[in-house]
């Protein structure tokens, strides 16, 4: 699947890419969480792939989703004379004393899909839109249930929302809500654990496991006499811990009418595990966010940051450091269904299908 991934990639930066290259004397250097996690993995090699082709000197990193090395990382970086930094950063809290090194030098920084929180000189932050993630994450669920139409309910439901040292924690949140808040209100939409707040829906960790375990308790104390109808996860990797939790309970895909019909379950990022999961009709939809249009953005935006221009901002009212405004540039996301995998995930080349059908019960991250 990667080699696959990869060839299609390069034929994407090619199209967006200019020849001309102005960068010869200009170093960037690319700072990931992890190898082991495929997605920071591929956008590593890519970033740095398409800044080459810009002409720029490029270093890449990945920090073993440990944020002590991820700082001295960054450090050598800055020691050794960079004009640029990418950061994926896996704890922005121990960056701070690093990052001001950086601004005093002059060093240009970009956050890459993670905000950071505690300082106020990035240069731009590039990501997906999370509020309107959240909100369609909502919208499949309204939809699905039938909520927007005659359908009165009361359906229950759970919420599986991202760790709070996550800042698009409280965005997805929010949409979620928002979608959900008129069906709350006339009590169409129940929480049956009493789990509503972002404080007690949030997991603490990015965990299959965790979200496997924690759903566990809720059917065994909360759905012993009620249907779960719906799950909604902030994150693909809830929704398969989640899957794994409600098919062990006894809930089937299939005829509407038995007594343990699957709940719609959502997620974000269109994982492997997850498309398959779509396909074999576990998981209702994913929220898809196409990471090679972050790439080409990110490329596209730290060249014109080291050529004196402005970078492409789109937003300057979501992320704040105190009272500063920080420049975002957030993509739009969408649903996909599993109707529509074939167009949005398989022709455009980011996953093969038939890879995709290989995989059975393995969790692929």
């Amino acid at each position: 699947m990667k080699k696959f991934f990869y060839f299609t990639f390069a034929l994407f930066l090619l199209s967006f890419i200019s020849a001309a290259s102005f960068g010869a004397d200009k170093k960037i250097a690319i700072s990931m969480p992890s190898k082991d996690i495929e997605r920071w993995k591929i956008d590593g090699e890519n970033l740095k792939k398409g800044l080459k082709q810009k002409g720029y000197k490029v270093s890449l990193e990945f920090a073993k989703n440990d944020a002590v090395i991820q700082n001295s990382q960054i450090k050598s970086f800055i020691d050794g004379g960079v004009d640029l930094l990418i950061i994926a950063c896996v704890d922005d809290l121990n960056l701070s004393e690093t990052l001001s090194l950086a601004n005093k030098k002059g060093v240009k920084v970009i956050a890459y899909d993670k905000f950071i929180k505690n300082f106020a000189h990035t240069d731009c932050y590039m990501s997906f839109d999370a509020y309107k993630t959240g909100y369609l994450q909502g919208a499949i669920i309204v939809r699905a249930l039938g909520l927007n139409t005659q359908q009165k309910g009361p359906f229950y439901a759970e919420i599986f929302s991202s760790p709070m040292s996550d800042e698009n924690s409280r965005l997805y949140y929010k949409g979620a809500m928002d979608a959900f808040s008129s069906y709350i209100q006339k009590e169409r939409l129940r929480f049956n654990s009493g789990r509503v707040s972002l404080q007690a829906t949030a997991m603490k960790n990015m965990s299959a496991d965790e979200s496997r375990d924690v759903m566990t308790k809720l059917i065994n104390k909360f759905y012993t006499s009620k249907k779960l109808d719906a799950v909604l996860c902030s994150q693909d990797i809830f929704a398969v811990g989640v899957i794994e939790a409600v098919k062990k309970a006894g809930y089937k895909v299939g005829d509407d009418k038995k007594n343990k019909p699957f709940p719609i379950i959502t997620g974000q990022d269109c994982r492997p595990y997850n498309v398959k999961a779509m396909i074999d009709k576990y998981q209702k939809g994913s929220i898809f966010k196409d990471y090679r249009l972050l790439v080409q953005q990110t490329i596209e935006n730290a060249d014109n940051i080291l050529n004196g221009k402005n970078p492409s901002i789109n937003d300057m009212n979501t992320y704040k450091v105190g009272a500063k405004s920080i420049p975002a540039y957030l993509i739009e996301p969408r649903i996909v269904y599993k109707e529509d995998l074939q167009k949005e995930i398989f022709d455009s080349g980011y996953y093969k299908k038939a890879d995709i059908l290989k995989l059975k019960s393995k969790r692929v991250m």
